[in-house]
């Protein structure tokens, strides 16, 4: 944050205000917490046929799943 600062002739506080509080970033890390193991694709190859099977007997299934978690993929 320091090198950013100083490219923009800024304090550092200053530039923290502004990425914060006006353009609302935030610092995060990215935490690599699950690998994909050898059976995941089995795995997620049965869910999308039993989901498949699912949506030809309901056409509104797709509706009723709620997707609650985010996940990057490297």
């Amino acid at each position: 944050m320091p090198r950013h600062a100083q490219e923009l002739g800024l304090s550092q506080t200053s530039t923290w205000r502004i990425l914060r509080w006006y353009l609302g970033l935030n610092p995060y890390k990215i935490q690599l917490t699950q690998e994909l193991k050898v059976n995941d694709h089995k795995q997620r190859r049965l869910f999308t046929d039993w989901a498949s099977e699912r949506l030809e007997e309901d056409p509104n299934f797709g509706r009723k799943i709620i997707y609650s978690d985010e996940a990057h993929f490297s």
